[in-house]
Order: structure tokens, then C-alpha cells, then sequence
């Protein structure tokens, strides 16, 4: 009798964790199924070796994770607990972390849920070329030229930023792109202090890499200036590629070897490949990290602000994305983000009733 209660309760539990995360589960599972009905009739295999790389960086990034959080709460312990036995007070307080079994559980369906949509988003993107070929390059490199009055992006920009340091630093902070977004992952996960405010980032993270990332890249294929002259569109950006590669050979920069890898991947197996230019995923998912560190604090917002600039300059920069793709992307993301919000405040975490959005309006 005590083992069928105790299983009930079990049951209960989860079916309540399941409830509470029903939006982000229902837009992963849609996604997923998509993904799986296009694999079959593409017959192309749904498994790909970057979603391989995806789930060794998140396993990597979680074990730093467990490391940062027992930092953290014995640096908190230490400034504002002060306890007579910081060690004591350390583990009492991770067992109460790890035996409150909802938030452990609620933690565990998101990781799940966004790694899930991670896999399903890399299929997708590897296969854009296959469902539409590449074929918007010379429209959007003419939309840039005529939103600039009769001139290449990169061009304008390069007398400013065209020298090794200034083309480095942008090129660092192309990559820090990546620590960003799974510090900004981890913080939703994490942080139990607004269960809405950390679903609207996930559900407006997920959102901006399937209608954004999939569908918008796929409806506007396109390879990007970087690539312009090897899918055969032409030479105008040939003179920005040669002097990005004169840089490369004094200073190495990370966006050369990435680009090079996805090229040389491109028709083949490997664990890096996918391009796709339109929008910007880059500027995309840097205006939602915004959105989010908005609803933290607004100078965390306009240091997001920063950074998003700059995301958007380096893209143009580096040849990855003609000017357009990361306008485009501005838009959209802040639409996808009001969406979630609504969504989120009909369909989200039912134990949070406040706003969190209140005080950063």
C-alpha cells in the first residue's frame, strides 16, 4: 500500500513538472516531429554529427555548471550566511538543492527539452540546401548596396575596422557569442527566483531558432558574402575575402577556420556543417539574451545592447552575413519575444502569478 502511494506521489509529481512546462514541451515536440516527417520524406537520417558535438558541449557545460554552483553558494555562504562551518553549511545547503525533487525535475525537462530542440534545429539547417537551394545571395547583397547607398556594408566599415587588432577583437567577440547564450541558458534553468520570466527566455530562445533559424532559413536560402563566390553568385566580395585572409595570416582568426570547416564540409558527413545566412542567428538569439538581461536589470540590458552592436558589425565584418540578415533579425526576435511573453502568461508556470517583466518597463 506504502509503495503504491509512494508511486503515486511519484506520478503525480512528474505529471505536474510535465503541466508546468507544457508550452516549451509542445513547441520542442512539434519541432521535433517536423523534423523527423521531413527526415523520412527527404530520406535523409535525422542524427548528425553536429547534434553529436551539441550534446558533448552541453554535457561539458553542465559539469561546469555543478562546479559554478557550489562556488557560488559557498561565496554566498561566506559574504552573507558567514556560518561557523562553511563546509557543513556548503553540503547541508546542496542537499536541500538536490532533495527539492520539483525544481530538480522542472530543471532536467528544460535541459532536455532545449537540447532536443537543439538536435532537431541541426538536422533542419544541415539540410536547408536540399529543401531550397541557395539562390537569395544576389538579391540581399543588392538590398545592402542599395540601403547603403550604392556600396558593399564591408566597405564602409573596413577603413574603420579594417586592421588586425580591431578585426581580432571582433573576431573574440564573435565567439563569445557562444559562452553568452549558454550563460544565458543556465541562468533560466537556474534561477528559481521567477519561474515566468525564465520560460519566456526559453520559450522565445526556441522559437527564434525554429521559425528563425529553420523556417526563414530555409524559405531565404542563402549562403552569405564568405561564401558568395564558391556557390558561383559572383566576385564582389572576393576583395573583402583576401583582405580578411591577409589579417587571418597575422593574427589567426576563429571565423576563418569555421568558415573553411563548414565549406569543406558542406557536401559531406561531417560533425560541423550548416550555412545559412538569412536571418542573422547570431543577432537573433543576441537580441533575446538582451530581452532577458533587461527583465534582470537595464544596465544589463544596455550592456547586451553593446554587444548585440557589435555581433551585428562583426557579422558584416567577418563575411558571414550581409547587413540585411541582421536587420531583419532585430524585428523578428523582439516580435518572437512579446509572442512568448503572451504565451507564456496563458500557457506558463501557473505557480508564478506576478509579472517579472514589471519593474523594467
Amino acid at each position: 500500500m506504502s509503495l503504491q502511494i509512494d508511486i503515486s506521489a511519484e506520478r503525480s509529481i512528474l505529471e505536474t513538472a510535465i503541466w508546468r512546462n507544457r508550452l516549451l514541451l509542445g513547441i520542442v515536440l512539434a519541432h521535433l516531429l517536423i523534423a523527423l516527417s521531413i527526415s523520412n520524406v527527404a530520406d535523409t537520417p535525422f542524427w548528425s554529427g553536429a547534434a553529436v558535438v551539441l550534446l558533448d558541449i552541453l554535457q561539458r557545460l553542465l559539469t561546469v555548471a555543478a562546479v559554478c554552483l557550489i562556488a557560488w553558494r559557498l561565496a554566498y555562504g561566506m559574504i552573507y550566511a558567514k556560518p561557523k562551518k562553511p563546509i557543513q553549511w556548503l553540503l547541508s545547503d546542496l542537499k536541500s538543492f538536490v532533495l527539492d525533487f520539483d525544481k530538480i525535475l522542472d530543471r532536467l525537462i528544460c535541459i532536455v527539452a532545449i537540447t532536443v530542440m537543439a538536435t532537431s534545429f541541426t538536422f533542419l539547417k544541415d539540410i536547408v540546401p536540399t529543401l531550397n537551394p541557395y539562390g537569395w545571395d544576389p538579391l540581399f547583397a543588392a538590398l545592402d548596396r542599395v540601403l547603403h547607398f550604392g556600396s558593399d556594408p564591408w566597405q564602409w566599415l573596413w577603413p574603420v575596422l579594417g586592421t588586425p587588432p580591431v578585426t581580432r577583437f571582433l573576431d573574440i567577440t564573435y565567439g563569445l557569442w557562444f559562452v553568452l547564450l549558454y550563460i544565458g541558458l543556465f541562468a533560466a534553468i537556474f534561477d528559481p527566483r521567477s519561474p515566468a520570466r525564465s520560460m519566456v527566455f526559453l520559450v522565445a530562445f526556441s522559437l527564434t531558432w525554429i521559425l528563425g533559424g529553420n523556417l526563414l532559413a530555409t524559405v531565404f536560402s542563402s549562403a552569405g558574402p564568405v561564401y558568395f563566390e564558391a556557390f558561383g553568385f559572383g566576385s564582389e566580395f572576393s576583395e573583402q575575402m583576401l583582405q580578411l585572409s591577409a589579417i587571418d595570416q597575422a593574427t589567426p582568426l576563429w571565423s576563418s577556420d569555421a568558415q573553411q570547416l563548414l565549406l569543406t564540409n558542406y557536401d559531406s558527413p561531417g560533425k560541423i556543417r550548416g550555412i545559412s545566412a538569412m536571418p542573422s542567428m547570431h543577432v537573433a538569439t543576441s537580441v533575446v539574451l538582451t530581452m532577458f538581461a533587461f527583465s534582470y536589470a537595464r544596465w544589463l540590458g544596455w550592456i547586451m545592447v553593446a554587444f548585440t552592436g557589435l555581433i551585428l558589425i562583426g557579422s558584416v565584418h567577418l563575411g558571414w552575413h550581409y547587413a540585411v540578415d541582421g536587420y531583419a533579425s532585430i524585428p523578428l526576435t523582439v516580435a518572437i519575444w512579446f509572442m512568448s511573453k503572451a504565451l507564456v502568461r496563458r500557457f506558463g508556470p501557473t505557480s508564478d502569478q506576478t509579472d517579472p517583466f514589471a519593474n523594467n518597463r
